[in-house]
């Protein structure tokens, strides 16, 4: 094998020398050969960070259902015709990374709304992405929905884009302010 010589020539032959290191037979300035070897234990801790990275399951407090009795934010929809409590577990504001959205959903006449087809996306506008997951929304009744797995994994403003289909059709934009 051949290294650059003194004079930038590959006509100098190079030796391997102790601990990685070639010398040229022209020069007496070791020249360090990088090699990537992977030993497993390596190769394990990169899996283990990327697995971790990837987002995982909820944590266990999102997953008991309890919310706070006074409201996070209250919007109306975009035509006014729904009136929408949103609460938020757990705790309010909602930390970076999983949490469950409840929205309590009235008509004009303050009556709970049943029987909608909720659909949530969770959208940080200032990033221009959403979550790596897709929320499940389950009906609780008592007009009361519940948005599992909203994924709000960086902090600044999240907005929830909530379509609702079925008896009143209209659509919603919950703001969050993760710390």
């Amino acid at each position: 094998m051949n290294a650059l010589g003194p004079c930038g020539k590959l006509s100098q032959p190079a030796e391997e020398g102790v601990m990685g290191l070639r010398r040229s037979r022209a020069s007496c300035k070791p020249v360090r050969i990088r090699k990537m070897r992977w030993r497993s234990n390596e190769l394990a801790f990169c899996v283990v960070l990327l697995c971790a990275g990837c987002g995982g399951a909820p944590p266990d407090a999102v997953l008991d259902g309890s919310f706070p009795e006074a409201p996070y934010a209250v919007v109306f929809s975009d035509e006014k015709r729904l009136f929408i409590e949103v609460r938020t577990s757990p705790g309010q504001p909602p930390r970076r990374g999983h949490a469950a959205v409840q929205l309590a959903v009235k008509d004009e006449q303050n009556a709970p709304v049943d029987g909608l087809t909720v659909q949530a996306t969770p959208w940080m506008p200032a990033m221009g992405h959403g979550a790596p997951v897709d929320p499940m929304v389950s009906a609780i009744g008592e007009g009361k929905y519940v948005v599992q797995n909203v994924s709000m994994f960086m902090p600044g403003r999240w907005e929830l884009h909530t379509t609702f289909s079925g008896p009143v059709a209209d659509t919603a934009m919950p703001v969050f302010d993760v710390p």
